[in-house]
């Protein structure tokens, strides 16, 4: 019997993938949705009442599986199960250049620890990319329509700190952020979008190892991939493929494939954003824990939003949000520099037999400076509001001894927290309008192979302050509806 041929692949069941199913589903096509972690149970992996996040413990006991991921600010005893096996997913750097990749392997993603900031990029980011703002727009429109974008109410001691700071500072804005409404079904709301059309092929525990190329052809014929639990090789086969596994996942999926490296840039110009943090304690909490509240709402800590300040980077933070404590951090844009880079380790796979990633990338001199410039310009604010800066905020000793412990594996000696550690990785197969000096066109089309598109953060070609996975989103969905378009007219 012949293998069904779907219209799309698509590779990756998260941000970009989720958006790329809904999109061609909804255009009559039908989707493979592969995804190389397990579909959650709402009640085992999100218990009510949610077990104690416990975050000091949880880490003391992720040192054996998960000693990278329980780096991450968002690891805890509530959320480790989204956070995968750094036994079985290994990946390696160079030791004077660490990086912390922190993944989610399940159906959703890393959407499930998801803050869900959305600020849009403006002309001034999309300055190097082939598109325009004007072009983004309406697919930002798109995305939050469906997604529902809300501004967070500030509570009394964030209105406090915003009066402080506007006084004193006039030129610097403290905003309500923009947030994508929270919603209490598990499964994203793209997926569920795209299974009602009842085109849509939700496949989990599919580990993809390449995209297939026929050899007559610089066409892919679909995906080659290795069953997650019983560990047996097979086949996928779609008119199209499309990568949506996340930057660095996806770039290592096309190294492994051999091909979209015609310009020498597939996996070069890794980019993170520059992050620095400041927080301390405050006398009593602004506003109580709502008890009613979904406890795995992780967008609980948003409470006020400083945008770029003319320097390329922004501040947000919150003030008392039910606990007595207060934090800055701050996002800056990393230049695109081709040694940041990733490749495949000739030495390592992961438990399914794929080369392991190895990831170079490190902070250059303009990177150094701006994080100074945040934490100078964080504690300034800090102490316009008058408040109390204290490492690690809550001062509690295990607390303290345990920072010591791992500083070295969450800052750099410069004080900002090592690459990788705000978890926006982008760039490696950039979008552009030369195959000279670009992986992707301006739809995410890859040059050296015409039916194989990226539709996640590696696409982007330059950097940029803002919380990127809006921009991701909407990227998805603009590919999404040039493919379709591709297809119907028969020229893909």
């Amino acid at each position: 019997m012949a293998a069904e041929v779907y219209d799309a692949v698509v590779v990756g069941a998260g941000a970009a993938g989720g958006w790329v199913a809904k999109e061609l589903c909804e255009r009559g096509l039908s989707v493979l949705l592969l995804d190389a972690g397990p579909q959650l149970d709402p009640e085992r992996d999100f218990p009510v009442p949610a077990v104690p996040e416990q975050r000091l413990t949880s880490r003391l006991a992720g040192l054996l599986r998960q000693p990278v991921q329980m780096r991450c600010a968002a690891y805890s005893g509530r959320t480790r199960r989204f956070f995968v096996d750094d036994r079985e997913s290994p990946y390696t750097t160079p030791p004077d250049r660490p990086f912390n990749w922190f993944r989610g392997r399940q159906v959703g993603g890393r959407l499930h620890v998801w803050a869900r900031v959305v600020p849009r990029l403006s002309d001034r980011e999309l300055e190097a990319w082939p598109l325009s703002y004007a072009e983004m727009a309406p697919w930002y429109d798109r995305v939050e329509a469906f997604l529902g974008v809300e501004d967070v109410a500030p509570n009394g001691a964030e209105e406090q700190f915003k009066a402080a700071v506007e006084e004193a500072f006039p030129e610097r804005r403290v905003l309500r952020p923009r947030v994508v409404r929270h919603d209490r079904n598990r499964q994203p709301a793209t997926i569920r979008a795209a299974e009602r059309t009842g085109r849509l092929t939700l496949r989990p525990d599919t580990v993809v190892r390449r995209v297939a190329l026929d050899p007559r052809a610089d066409r892919a014929t679909g995906v080659s991939y290795v069953d997650r639990e019983r560990r047996t090789a097979g086949e996928a086969h779609g008119r199209v493929v499309v990568l949506c596994a996340s930057t660095i996942e996806t770039l290592r999926i096309l190294l492994n494939s051999g091909f979209g490296n015609s310009s020498d840039l597939l996996g070069r110009s890794l980019m993170d954003h520059v992050l620095t943090g400041l927080g301390g304690p405050l006398r009593e909490a602004a506003s109580e824990p709502d008890e009613t509240a979904d406890p795995y709402d992780f967008g609980l800590v948003n409470g006020f939003q400083m945008p770029d300040f003319g320097r390329r980077w922004a501040v947000q933070g919150a003030l008392g949000r039910g606990v007595p404590v207060w934090y800055f951090l701050a996002h800056g844009e990393m230049l695109a520099r081709p040694e940041n880079r990733v490749t495949l380790d000739a030495h390592k796979t992961d438990a399914w037999g794929v080369p392991a990633a190895h990831v170079s990338c490190s902070p250059g001199s303009e990177e150094v400076a701006m994080a100074s410039d945040q934490l100078e310009t964080m504690r300034e604010l800090a102490a316009t509001a008058g408040l109390e800066v204290r490492t690690p905020p809550s001062g509690r000793r295990l607390d303290a001894l345990a920072f010591r412990l791992w500083k070295r594996r969450l800052l750099s000696p410069h004080g900002a927290f090592l690459p990788g550690s705000a978890a926006h990785e982008i760039g490696g197969a950039p979008l552009g309008s030369d195959p000279r000096t670009s992986v992707l066109n301006s739809f995410g089309r890859c040059w050296d192979a015409e039916n194989v598109f990226v539709a996640d953060g590696a696409a982007f070609p330059a950097g940029c302050w803002q919380n990127v996975t809006l921009t991701i989103m909407a990227l998805a969905a603009r590919t999404s509806d040039y493919i379709a378009r591709e297809l119907a007219s028969g020229r893909l």
